[in-house]
This record gives structure tokens, C-alpha cells and sequence, in this order.
């Protein structure tokens, strides 16, 4: 008798289940498919390396402590600071789908990847052309190099892959056309800040692997006189 009550029981929840979900498809039908080919592009925003050869130790240390690729007590005698943004110009298509309720697609996505800084500094004590100088710019090319290797990277990824996710980006729902636009901007950006994300961890990474003490101990073997 308790095994019958409880499979009523379950019988009833699930009636309410399929109810519900019946209810919820009739109060929001769904959104149209878009009828053309979504317009995308990617393009990069390049930046000049920009050189500052005459830096005192306490300007050095300063900035030092704004990056995450420096060592605590190790001497800094160069540094490269870098900063992007990914600057995003966003379309949408609108449809109403019920008395008060919109829907909206994005139909177009222009997406610049712009270098806002890409700075390089040398602690001034160190004549340009001497073997110091010289070790220490190597070193910051590094760095340079593979910030450039990221934002080819990340242009890449944005390539093959955003396409597709737009193309099965959910629509934005909303009680006005503003609103499910907002609502399918937003849920576009979560998408490119998860394809962003792991490349930009990546390029920290590869930072710190050649700002370890021994890549350090080796570029001061280079020269004499430090």
C-alpha cells in the first residue's frame, strides 16, 4: 500500500513537471531564427614598442610591484609592462514573441583586440650598447615576444571558434527590445571572456618561466661589472 502511494505520488510531481514545462513553452515561444549569415570580424589594433632607457632603481621597483612576473628581493633591472582591451561593436535583430515579450538575436559582431601599452623600461645605470644593456634588453624582448605570441593567439581562437558560438548563442529575452538586447550582449561577452581567459593565463605563465632566479643568475653571467 506504501509503494502505491508513494508511485502516486511520483505520478502527480511529474504531471506538475510537464505541466509546468508546457506552460512555460506556451508563455515564451520561441525566438526566430535568423534568415542571413551573421557578419563577424577580427581585427588587431598593433602598438609601437615604446623604450624608457633612463629608469632610476626606485622607478623600477614601482612598477615592479604592479606586475605579477617579479620576484620578491630580486633585483629588477628591466621591465616590460603590456595592457590590451578587446573593444566589442555588437548587432541585434528583435522579435516580438508574445504580448510583452522580445527576443533578440545578434546579428553582427566586430571585435578589435587594441594594445594600449607596451612599454619597456632599463634601469639607466647602464650605458646603451654595453653588455648589460644589452642582456637585460634581450631579456625584456622576451617578454615583448610573447605578448605578441598571445595577442596572435587570442586573435586566432576569437576566429575559429567565435563564429560558431554566436551562430548558437541563446537568444536574450526581455519585456522590451532593449532589454533582451542587453540581455544577448551580455551573454556574448561571457563567451569571449571564457575563450580570453585561458590565453591571457597563459601568457602570465610563460612570463613567470622566464623570470625564475635561474634565468636570472644566467643573464647576470652574461656580462661583468653589475
Amino acid at each position: 500500500m506504501a509503494n502505491l502511494r508513494i508511485l502516486c505520488l511520483r505520478l502527480i510531481l511529474l504531471l506538475q513537471i510537464m505541466f509546468f514545462l508546457s506552460y512555460e513553452i506556451r508563455a515564451n515561444p520561441a525566438c526566430p531564427s535568423l534568415k542571413k549569415r551573421i557578419g563577424f570580424s577580427i581585427k588587431t589594433m598593433p602598438k609601437s614598442t615604446s623604450y624608457h632607457l633612463n629608469v632610476n632603481q626606485n622607478k623600477l621597483n614601482h612598477l615592479s610591484k604592479q606586475t605579477t612576473s617579479r620576484r620578491k628581493n630580486q633585483k629588477i633591472l628591466g621591465l616590460t609592462s603590456r595592457k590590451h582591451s578587446i573593444i566589442l561593436n555588437m548587432a541585434g535583430q528583435s522579435f516580438q514573441i508574445g504580448g510583452n515579450l522580445f527576443c533578440t538575436r545578434v546579428v553582427s559582431v566586430n571585435i578589435a583586440i587594441k594594445i594600449l601599452k607596451l612599454d619597456v623600461y632599463v634601469l639607466g645605470k647602464y650605458q646603451k650598447g654595453s653588455c648589460q644593456y644589452s642582456s637585460i634588453i634581450d631579456h625584456e624582448h622576451e617578454h615583448v615576444a610573447i605578448y605578441h605570441s598571445g595577442i596572435a593567439a587570442l586573435k586566432r581562437e576569437f576566429e575559429e571558434k567565435l563564429w560558431n558560438i554566436i551562430r548558437n548563442l541563446p537568444p536574450g529575452i526581455g519585456q522590451t527590445p532593449e532589454i533582451s538586447s542587453q540581455t544577448a550582449f551580455r551573454n556574448l561577452k561571457r563567451s569571449i571572456s571564457r575563450l580570453q581567459a585561458p590565453i591571457e593565463r597563459m601568457m602570465e605563465v610563460r612570463d613567470r618561466e622566464i623570470d625564475t632566479p635561474s634565468s636570472y643568475r644566467n643573464l647576470i653571467k652574461k656580462c661583468t661589472g653589475w
